[in-house]
């Protein structure tokens, strides 16, 4: 007979978001019992290291919009924590500009600076325009053809997998800069120091990778049962089965489970969003990390590659974030590649590819100066926020809350979510809890 635990909440994924859903729940007073599939806590918040190179899962940084939010991770961490400002740059045209690119026209080929200002000009001074209906409109409206068609159609595409009129706009006004007219003149005439967006400054810890955040937060967690992956939830009689053979019973259910996968392991998939579920769409990225010998662009951050010919689109360069990532004299690299069913990747062939497109534009001095990597093939990395997007999401979270199920984070919640905004989800759920008798103490 299968052994049987009783919790009152039960959290789903030991990652960001239920980790510091326990952590906030804790502080409440509020037990929980968390449950992660992996041996090990962190999910995609974690660092692997090898040959004394300190890699993470895919580029993870912090940025504060609150600063209630930084002081708190300055107590978790324990002020293990260094500010950085951004010095982003973009590879175009065969030479490097500065991120954000409708703000850093300067140092472009002159025919392409001067139709993106002209562009840019007229597309915010035409008068009244018809809203968007996709993505591409969008940038069409804010930016004109030529920053559109130089670099937010081919980088989105890019990084997306499928064309941009495909897209709907709903995440855009977090993490994409929509300059004044003043803003992109000044970035015209002369190179531009001025950082702008959401990630103008971020955080990073001083030593140990990102995975410090996670340890931060569970240390003031009990109750974190790590090898428990789920195999089937029964949602009417609130029962989740794992496949080590254990059972619990629940009477709030926490899912960071990306949503297609929470579809497949549902004894009853609630009335009328089967179809809603089946919509879900997600880009896949792969990750690559190198420990380099050399010292690779020292004080950048990350570079972003909208071309086709080069198979990544973003190069980040980790060491510049600590300097504990790497052995003396060494870098470490991340460069991520995005696929999906829309845009498949071999996997046999692109780690060759990779290093010769990193020599090709002069970020790798050779092969073989290479001396550690590690890979991280992440399936569930973005929601894709095609046209369905928004009314299936709605309509899957909406039912499921009818079964006391909530899904939490950027995958549970299925949305582009930064660190910071699925940590204060978190605390919002968590004083939900508390305050409106979700939970009752017994």
């Amino acid at each position: 007979m299968a052994q049987k635990i009783n919790p009152k909440i039960a959290i789903l994924g030991a990652g960001l978001a239920g980790i510091s859903l326990g952590y906030f729940l804790k502080q409440l007073g509020i037990p929980c019992q968390i449950f992660e599939k992996e041996h090990q806590i962190g999910g995609l918040c974690r660092s692997t290291k090898i040959n004394d190179f300190t890699f993470d899962c895919c580029g993870h940084l912090l940025h504060f919009r609150h600063r209630h939010s930084l002081s708190l991770i300055q107590n978790i961490l324990r002020h293990n924590l260094i500010q950085h400002k951004r010095n982003a740059w973009i590879h175009s045209f065969q030479r490097f500009t500065r991120y954000p690119f409708q703000v850093n026209l300067h140092g472009l080929p002159h025919n392409i600076l001067k139709k993106s200002l002209v562009d840019f000009i007229t597309a915010n001074t035409d008068g009244v325009k018809p809203l968007p209906h996709n993505f591409l409109e969008w940038c069409y409206r804010n930016f004109g053809e030529g920053i559109t068609e130089h670099f937010m159609h081919p980088y989105n595409k890019k990084f997306w997998t499928v064309a941009p009129q495909k897209l709907c706009y709903e995440w855009v006004d977090k993490f994409v800069v929509v300059p004044t007219l003043r803003q992109v003149i000044e970035g015209t005439v002369e190179e531009n120091r001025r950082n702008l967006g959401y990630h103008s400054f971020f955080w990073y810890p001083r030593s140990g990778g990102i995975e410090e955040l996670i340890k931060g937060f569970s240390s003031h967690i009990h109750h974190i049962h790590t090898g428990y992956e789920v195999f089937q939830i029964n949602p009417i009689a609130r029962e989740i089965y794992f496949k080590n053979g254990k059972v619990t019973k629940y009477d709030l259910l926490i899912s960071t489970i990306p949503l297609p996968q929470l579809s497949k392991i549902l004894t009853t998939v609630p009335r009328g969003v089967a179809g809603d579920f089946k919509k879900l769409r997600w880009v896949s990225i792969y990750n690559i990390n190198l420990g380099v010998r050399q010292k690779v662009k020292p004080d950048w951050h990350w570079i972003y590659f909208p071309e086709k010919e080069y198979r990544f689109f973003r190069v980040g360069f980790s060491h510049n974030f600590s300097s504990s990532v790497v052995p003396p004299g060494r870098s470490a690299l991340y460069v991520e590649v995005s696929y999906s069913k829309e845009k498949p990747l071999d996997k046999k062939t692109i780690l060759l590819q990779v290093i010769d497109d990193l020599i090709k534009v002069n970020i790798l001095p050779s092969k073989s100066s290479i001396e550690a990597s590690v890979i991280n093939d992440v399936k569930y990395a973005y929601p894709l926020y095609d046209l369905n997007w928004r009314t299936a999401r709605t309509n899957i979270l909406h039912s499921l809350h009818g079964y006391k199920i909530f899904p939490i984070g950027r995958f549970g919640g299925w949305q582009y979510m930064s660190m910071e905004d699925v940590m204060l989800e978190a605390q919002s759920l968590a004083e939900m809890i508390s305050h409106n008798g979700i939970y009752q103490k017994s």
